[in-house]
């Protein structure tokens, strides 16, 4: 909950080098931290290698937690996830405890895994901490910040590593010595960059509006999944959820017919609708 509304975790890319552009001032800041330095045109961001081996682990089980108490302690790995309960969406925190195994890469931890019955789906990159990155602007000067970090803007933000402007703000942490790139982004927002990819940006009003219903109750009904928990974000970009891709083809009129269905989703005995639908 961001400013008192549902924003979700979007995972938008990942690799090694980002670059990024803005037709006005953009800001990155530290998470947590009062380190923020503004820019303007464009950014070029890579990852600073690691001077620490990067761990894989196995999550032995999951604790619900509150996460403002000091039981939790500081260096305990948290994640939110999200239940229906009583006609609400509800947002949990919990606590995410590995196995006392750690392991150098990934094959190592999915053998061990395999041998003692873990699920693949519990083998897990352990997130770094204090992970450097260095952004260079167009006039050739560098900075350096530790993730995670976001970017906001005057401007929405375009990453030209995938073509798109996005709405909302930019996330970058890191995983396994590569950038892990999310957009934080209302619902309402999220579904008006949807629904023009899936329908297309010609189709009239009425449809627009049915599609923004079904595509706003079937990105709920993934996040109650909670299919991405473990790769951190709530939903990707592509048709394994929905095809996203910010402010393309999303028009004034087209947000406008989006916001006329604001807030409306389809349920089923109480519960939100499985609301699949084919794209053709």
């Amino acid at each position: 909950i961001i400013d008192g509304k549902l924003t979700l975790k979007i995972g938008l890319w990942e690799g090694s080098q980002l670059n990024l552009s803005s037709q006005g001032i953009f800001s990155l800041s530290e998470e947590g931290s009062p380190v923020s330095v503004s820019y303007s045109g464009t950014a070029e961001i890579r990852i600073k290698p690691s001077d620490v081996q990067i761990m894989w682990g196995i999550i032995s089980h999951i604790e619900t937690v509150n996460p403002d108490s000091e039981q939790v302690g500081e260096d305990a790995t948290l994640r939110q996830k999200f239940t229906w309960n009583d006609g609400k969406l509800v947002i949990l925190h919990e606590k995410v405890i590995y196995a006392d195994r750690y392991f150098s890469s990934k094959i190592l931890a999915d053998r061990y895994a395999d041998e003692t019955g873990y699920p693949d789906g519990q083998v897990q990159a352990i997130p770094l901490q204090n992970c450097q990155i260095r952004v260079l602007n167009g006039k050739n000067e560098q900075h350096y910040f530790q993730l995670p970090v976001r970017i906001t803007g005057e401007f929405p933000i375009k990453l030209e590593s995938t073509g798109f402007t996005y709405p909302g703000s930019i996330l970058i942490e890191a995983a396994d010595d590569i950038l892990q790139v999310s957009n934080l982004v209302g619902l309402e927002n999220y579904v008006a960059g949807v629904v023009p990819n899936e329908i297309g940006d010609n189709a009239p009003e009425a449809a627009i509006q049915a599609q923004a219903v079904a595509a706003r109750t079937h990105a709920l009904s993934l996040l109650l999944t909670n299919r991405h928990t473990n790769d951190g974000y709530d939903l990707c970009n592509g048709t394994h959820c929905q095809v996203y891709k910010g402010l393309y083809l999303t028009t004034d009129e087209m947000f406008q017919s989006v916001l006329e269905t604001n807030g409306h989703i389809m349920l089923h005995n109480g519960n939100i609708a499985d609301a699949v639908y084919h794209s053709s």
